[in-house]
């Protein structure tokens, strides 16, 4: 209830600010973005904003409950037009061992820019990445769809279309890590 409360209060005042009450976007990563979601999912609250970005997490919780296609599907059933990334870059900065991977989460310190700092060392390429980054988040907030300068970014379907992010340039994928989700279903 509180975080609605916030949401009305951002529609109510948000024309202060030079912003506009019909085009709100709601962000968020983790629990955050489950949060997002059941805002998506609850009808006091989904009438107060026009899209929103969940990363890494749905309100389905525990995780692992409905399969990726149906989340997805549950998001298209309230008008959501659901894209899907696949974040594979490794900074230069990061700190981990390498056989770590790409930790949950790290995109988002290119989603708001951390590599345009120069004294925190991150390659010309990154910060590039992050330019592109900050413009897909914009450019969804703005229009509802993420696809910049000619780079389409199709809608998650059953087709299973996804894109990856990383320094080249938007890759459009089938069946992300359908391998990975054969071995779980086989267990259940």
């Amino acid at each position: 209830m509180d975080q609605r409360l916030a949401i009305q209060w951002v529609v109510d005042n948000i024309a202060a600010f030079g912003g506009d009450p019909s085009q709100i976007t709601l962000f968020g990563e983790s629990a955050g973005s489950a949060c997002v979601g059941f805002h998506v999912l609850s009808p006091g609250s989904n009438v107060l904003f026009q899209r929103a970005v969940m990363q890494s997490g749905v309100p389905t919780s525990p995780w692992a409950t409905l399969s990726l296609e149906e989340t997805w599907r549950s998001y298209e059933g309230v008008g959501g037009k659901p894209f899907l990334y696949y974040f594979q870059h490794r900074s230069s900065v990061n700190p981990w061992p390498e056989w770590m991977g790409v930790m949950h989460g790290y995109e988002i310190e290119f989603v708001f820019g951390l590599p345009l700092n120069p004294s925190l060392g991150y390659t010309e390429e990154e910060v590039n990445m992050s330019k592109r980054f900050m413009k897909y988040w914009a450019t969804f907030a703005r229009t509802g769809n993420p696809g910049t300068d000619g780079h389409e970014w199709p809608l998650y379907n059953s087709g299973s279309n996804y894109v990856t992010l990383d320094t080249a340039p938007l890759e459009v994928k089938k069946s992300l890590r359908s391998y990975d989700c054969t071995f779980w279903s086989i267990l259940n």
